[in-house]
């Protein structure tokens, strides 16, 4: 997953714990990457992100899975990534 987020962002902030706590469960089978667009917007555009924060899951070969804008509470990441079949 790619979290794009800013460092002043207030929902961006409230994600920090839920991922952590996603990658200490779940880290042998996912990987979370965040990128702060207001250090380096470029990669905005390459991905279409427009709001923050917004989290895009991939899959091994960058095909995207599923996107989420704003906040996005550790019990529905978990449901996404359990009908992926992505965890159990």
């Amino acid at each position: 997953m790619i979290e794009f987020g800013g460092r002043s962002c207030t929902p961006c902030k409230k994600m920090q714990p839920i991922l952590a706590e996603l990658i200490a469960e779940h880290g042998s089978v996912i990987d979370i990457v965040n990128v702060y667009l207001d250090e380096d917007f470029a990669p905005a555009d390459s991905f279409d992100v427009y709001i923050l924060p917004t989290q895009v899951i991939f899959d091994r070969d960058g095909e995207e899975l599923s996107r989420h804008v704003g906040f996005w509470p550790k019990t529905e990441i978990e449901e996404i990534y359990r009908s992926l079949g992505i965890i159990e």
